[in-house]
């Protein structure tokens, strides 16, 4: 019995160490959370009437297409057109060792930044219809026609979506998703085979 009495009583220092320790965790894990957030409103606050025009940011080019500041890069001044579309968060930069390979091959390559990622103005809704109808605006304003879209990611689908909406405006459109492309130019009645792995091409 005393010995039973002797164990409670060694227990129990250890049970209060550990949840004084977990109550000072939780204090301080509320602390940083609030301190954070904080911050952040501060932030907001000090920097919402300190928007930098994007040309401080990249020198350009750019073009302006309903309303809104589309930043993209180029290469090549002959031959047939490309325009390059990265994936979600990528900006064209993700394409500047490719597109001097394309434009020494022949091409005009293009490759722009979809809103909101890279350079182009943050201006919604960030849609697929939006986002067809700035890169229909965007070949208008830069006198391209019948491009070859290539796409990667979030621009695969809009270089698919792209082609089927107006399939005879497209002679290829190239995507690094796969299946998805397959799938789309079989709906629109195109060949489809690998030029690379992980890539399919659609022609006409």
């Amino acid at each position: 019995m005393l010995a039973r009495e002797s164990e409670d009583q060694d227990r129990r220092p250890s049970r209060g160490w550990v949840r004084r320790w977990t109550r000072r965790l939780a204090i301080a894990l509320l602390v940083l959370v609030l301190a954070v957030t904080l911050a952040a409103f501060v932030f907001d606050l000090a920097t919402s009437d300190d928007e930098q025009p994007a040309g401080l940011l990249y020198p350009g080019p750019f073009v302006r297409v309903e309303g809104t500041l589309l930043a993209y890069r180029r290469w090549g001044n002959a031959g047939s057109p490309l325009v390059l579309l990265g994936g979600a968060a990528e900006p064209s930069w993700v394409w500047h060792e490719v597109g001097p390979i394309l434009a020494r091959a022949g091409h005009r390559v293009f490759a722009l930044d979809l809103p909101p990622f890279g350079y182009s103005q943050r201006h919604g809704p960030y849609t697929m219809g939006r986002w067809l109808d700035l890169l229909r605006g965007f070949e208008r304003r830069r006198h391209i026609l019948r491009p070859v879209l290539v796409g990667h990611s979030l621009g695969a689908g809009v270089a698919v979506a792209a082609a089927l909406a107006n399939p005879h405006d497209f002679p290829a459109s190239s995507s690094s998703t796969g299946t998805h492309s397959r799938s789309a130019a079989t709906t629109a009645g195109w060949p489809t085979y690998s030029s690379i792995p992980t890539t399919r091409l659609s022609t006409d």
